[in-house]
């Protein structure tokens, strides 16, 4: 699923030149593109976090899933500005609200010392899906056309909402809270545990009270919560801004230092298998320390050392390209540490509007910087300046980790009689 959402969300980058050629739309008009498209998905998981933790995360995740899925594939008739604008906004609905479900169920579906693991090893698709799309869009895009790209992004998406029907369960532990359906729980229990027989009137619960009155997201800054909420989100913004910052310009300002454009290309390939290796190796480590958001804080402070180190280092080809690795593995992993650690910090009954906020407020950050990145290279700054400056988002946010680092989330489990 997350492979599939990586594929997706840099879909009109892998087809942007051809746009440019066969339809007419010009550069910044596809800019305005990508942001439509990330203002979907931050409009997606602000909306269907707190419908999910409401209504449950199966129906929402599966049509969801089929939202972006059809958006995909009604982009293949989109001939104007306008109409790529609006189809991109509803794919990115449905893809903001998909990225708000996949964690809360991966983590209410995941032994407790495995969860982190869990969650990072799933979210590695998204830089997976980000990179093997690009290879795959080289051989679609010349074979079959710029079409063939969301012919694919949209089939697999609705391909996966089939199988989804029938084998995805409702997340056990949102069941229980709410007590909506004893029945259900009744068929699932079998299937997490085949020793459990069917009619067993014995379950493990949270100790949760269920949600006062009020909205879920006001929920996120009550009985506690809001100092959490704030250093999330903070942390989610900045990560956000100086990660997509990063991977919209590096190439850009690699080609400003000197370096040719098949190195400055490569280099950008080298930051995302960056993101992918620490997704693959962070979660370990989360599972591990009593305080996952040490880990984090780490992984932020390798980011600002890499930025600080690359002005220096630049056009040096065999330096650069490790710092670059490393600055991926800080900001990459980092970002999706995050997600990961706000499916931790939140209650079941609000976990997946604690998730969907944060990528939420984490998007805005994602279509801040790339605009503030353009401007500032029109009023001529360079490619050290440029690098100075993303190391100040990346210090927010190991400031925003440190903070979170204090804080250490509440999975209390006891066994009811029913």
């Amino acid at each position: 699923m997350a492979l599939i959402e990586g594929f997706d969300i840099q879909a009109v980058a892998y087809v942007a030149p051809v746009l440019r050629s066969e339809v007419g739309i010009e550069a910044g008009a596809i800019g305005w593109i990508f942001g439509a498209f990330l203002t979907g998905a931050a409009a997606g998981s602000m909306v269907i976090g707190p419908l999910a933790d409401k209504f449950g995360r199966r129906p929402l995740l599966i049509g969801s899933t089929l939202v972006f899925g059809i958006g995909a594939i009604v982009t293949i008739w989109c001939t104007s500005v306008e109409s790529f604008l609006a189809v991109r906004f509803l794919t990115g609905l449905g893809v903001g609200g998909a990225a708000a479900l996949i964690v809360p169920l991966t983590y209410e579906y995941t032994p407790q010392r495995l969860r982190s693991t869990a969650a990072m090893t799933m979210l590695a698709g998204l830089p997976i899906g980000s990179v093997s799309g690009g290879i795959l869009s080289t051989w679609l895009v010349p074979a079959f056309g710029w079409q063939a790209v969301f012919l694919v992004g949209g089939v697999l998406p609705i391909l996966t909402a089939a199988i989804m029907t029938p084998l995805l369960p409702e997340s056990i532990r949102i069941l229980a809270v709410t007590g909506r359906d004893s029945e259900k729980m009744l068929t699932i229990m079998p299937r997490i545990s085949p020793s459990c027989p069917s009619t067993a009137t014995r379950f493990f619960i949270f100790e949760e009270e269920k949600l006062s009155s009020g909205s879920r997201v006001t929920a996120l800054f009550s009985e506690g919560r809001a100092g959490t909420t704030v250093f999330v989100w903070c942390a989610m913004f900045a990560n956000y801004a100086v990660f997509y910052f990063l991977a919209s310009w590096i190439p850009s300002l690699i080609t400003a230092a000197g370096s040719s454009l098949s190195v400055a290309i490569l280099a950008g390939t080298v930051f995302s298998l960056g993101g992918i290796a620490a997704a693959l190796s962070l979660g370990k480590l989360m599972d591990t320390v009593a305080r996952p958001a040490i880990v984090l804080a780490c992984a932020s402070t390798v980011a600002v050392v890499s930025i600080l180190s690359i002005p220096a280092i630049l056009p040096s080809i065999a330096p650069t390209f490790i710092a670059i690795l490393l600055l991926g593995m800080g900001s990459g992993g980092a970002q999706l540490g995050i997600i990961t650690l706000s499916g931790q910090l939140y209650p079941t009954m609000v976990r997946s509007t604690g998730v969907g906020w944060a990528l939420g407020v984490g998007r805005i950050g994602s279509i801040i910087s790339p605009v503030v990145g353009g401007l500032l290279i029109s009023t001529g700054w360079g490619a050290e300046d440029l690098f100075s400056a993303a190391a100040l988002p990346a210090l927010m946010s190991l400031g925003a980790l440190l903070a979170l680092a204090a804080i250490r989330p509440d999975s209390r489990i006891r066994p009811i009689d029913g």
